[in-house]
This record gives C-alpha cells, sequence and structure tokens, in this order.
C-alpha cells in the first residue's frame, strides 16, 4: 500500500491539514483554552475572596480561599486524566474529587452572588461551612497521593514468594529434558521397567522372627493344688520361686510370695486319735534319743543317764 492511498486522520488545524503522524498542534485550540481559563479563574476568584470576607476571614488571607478551591479541582483533573495514573482505583477517587471539586467552586460563586444580591443572608451554617474547606481538601488530597502511590492494575502484580523457591516458568521446560534422561538409562538386571500409571505388586510381609508363643497357663487352680505342684517341685530338686510361679500359673507377686512360703515350711503333722480302752495311746512323733558313745564314769561305755522308758511302753 502506497503513502498516497493512507487515508488522513490527523485533525484540521489553521496551519493546514496534518496527515497521520502529524506532531503539529493546533494553536488556536490552546489560545481559546487560556483565554477562558484566565476568565474564569478571575471571575471564580474574585467571588470565592469575596465570600470569604463575607464570612469572616481576614481580608489579608481571604485570598487563600479561591487559592484552596481552584488548586484542589485542578490538581484532582490532573490525576484523573494523567497519562502516569495507572492504578483504577486512583483514577476513580480522582475523577470523584475532579467533580466535587468544579462543583464547590461553582456553589461558592452562586452563594457570594446572591449574598451580594441580597437574595441570602449570611448565618453560622455559612460561616462553619466555608471554614471547613481547607481542612477538608487537604485531607482528601492527602489519600488522593496516597492512591496515586500504588502499583498499577493493569500490569500484572509479582505474587511469587521470595526466596530460594523453584521458578514455576521454567520447570515444565526442564521436564521434558528430565524424562529424556530418565528413559535414556538401562534398567537394572532383574527389575522389570517401571510403567506410568501400572499398579506396584504389593510384597509379602515377612514373619516375625525371634517371637515366642505364649505357653498356655492351667487356669483356676486352687492354693493348695498350686502349694502342691511347687512342693512336688522342690521334691524333683527344682527351685519353686515366686518367679516361677507367676510364669507358670499366671499368678500375681503377692499370691506367688505366699505359696513359695507355704511350699517351702514344713507340712502339720496330723493330731494324733483319742486312746481307748482297747488301743494304747501312739507313741509321739519327735526326735530320736540321743545317745552319747563316750565312755561314761563307770567303764561300761554307756551314759549314767537312763534311756527313756520308751522300749517298756512299746512291749
Amino acid at each position: 500500500m502506497s503513502a498516497s492511498t493512507i487515508p488522513e486522520t490527523g485533525t484540521r488545524t489553521g496551519t493546514g491539514t496534518g496527515a497521520a503522524g502529524d506532531t503539529r498542534r493546533d494553536w488556536l485550540l490552546y489560545v481559546g483554552m487560556g483565554a477562558v481559563g484566565l476568565a474564569a479563574a478571575a471571575s471564580s476568584y474574585a467571588a470565592l475572596q469575596d465570600l470569604a470576607v463575607r464570612t469572616g476571614w481576614w481580608s489579608w488571607l481571604s485570598w487563600l480561599l479561591p487559592l484552596t478551591v481552584d488548586a484542589y479541582a485542578m490538581t484532582a483533573v490532573r490525576l484523573w486524566l494523567g497519562r502516569a495514573t495507572r492504578n483504577r482505583q486512583a483514577r476513580a477517587w480522582a475523577k470523584a474529587n475532579a467533580i466535587g471539586g468544579i462543583a464547590l467552586s461553582v456553589a461558592g460563586n452562586a452563594v457570594d452572588h446572591a449574598a451580594s444580591a441580597g437574595v441570602i443572608t449570611v448565618s453560622w451554617p455559612l460561616i462553619v461551612a466555608v471554614s471547613a474547606i481547607p481542612p477538608v481538601t487537604l485531607g482528601l488530597l492527602v489519600h488522593m497521593g496516597h492512591l496515586s502511590t500504588l502499583p498499577p492494575t493493569d500490569s500484572p502484580v509479582d505474587d511469587s514468594p521470595r526466596g530460594p523457591v523453584a521458578d514455576t516458568a521454567t520447570a515444565p521446560q526442564q521436564q521434558p529434558v528430565e524424562l529424556a534422561e530418565a528413559a535414556a538409562l538401562p534398567a537394572l538386571p532383574g527389575h522389570p521397567p517401571a510403567v506410568d500409571g501400572a499398579a506396584k505388586p504389593r510384597q509379602p510381609r515377612r514373619a516375625a522372627t525371634g517371637s515366642k508363643q505364649r505357653r498356655a497357663l492351667p487356669k483356676g487352680m486352687s492354693d493348695d493344688e498350686l502349694i502342691g505342684a511347687a512342693r512336688q517341685r522342690i521334691a524333683e530338686g527344682g527351685d519353686a520361686s515366686a518367679t516361677w510361679l507367676m510364669k507358670t500359673y499366671g499368678i500375681g507377686t503377692g499370691r506367688a510370695a505366699r505359696i513359695r512360703d507355704a511350699a517351702y515350711r514344713a507340712p502339720r503333722l496330723a493330731a494324733a486319735p483319742e486312746p481307748t480302752a482297747d488301743r494304747a495311746a501312739p507313741i509321739p512323733a519327735g526326735p530320736a534319743p540321743v545317745v552319747s558313745l563316750t565312755k561314761s564314769s563307770n567303764g561300761t561305755g554307756t551314759d549314767d543317764h537312763e534311756l527313756p522308758e520308751m522300749e517298756e511302753e512299746a512291749s
């Protein structure tokens, strides 16, 4: 496509028609804007200064009221329409403040002209409202300046964590290389190659080695039976200790100690029957008489003391 066929998109200016890419400016537009701006600023300045004097401002400080209102509106418009504002929240806040600043200037001019014409009288609500304009506009501008420092909403925000974390953008690129390297490695002998998604065979669980099967313990044995078993073990040359009783018969520590003590004690003798007319009294059991084998004084080899008359009773 030749340059002659390109449609003209430039604006017609006072010096000629500009083609596409023409950077010439319309000076007549800027002159008109400047003239209107100066006239509006002068008239608004005079009305707002007079309103400040009517509401009790000192005359040498009355010029600060129009400066505050007009500068506030101009700053908000600049932040609203400027290219440097890329945050949506800041642009929306600047738009609302720009419209509010212009409306405040219009309201101030109207109130001053109405007071000059005698339509309204200056009362205390009007004085309070005019006196509150400087601090309120200052707070709004400070908040607007804070919003202008926020990051742009059009560009993606970097929320990636800081520190030695693997980059997710490069991970998909490295994955094919790792898979290729893994495929190039030969499989180990005796092991089949792993297949993705295949179920791994479950290895059999080895039986526990060294575990001793617990011996079944006799139940319901009385103390007499336990004492008899302990005495039988003692007779066989074993040791009927409390530990052996607990392990063998599963009894408690206190009961095992009691059975052990009873087993080691000598059994009680049965009571002798009462003598009757046809039956003599039994010989009482007791230790055998001790016979001294030393030579006696009479030289007979027997002791001077006579043995008990056990032989006579036995006969």
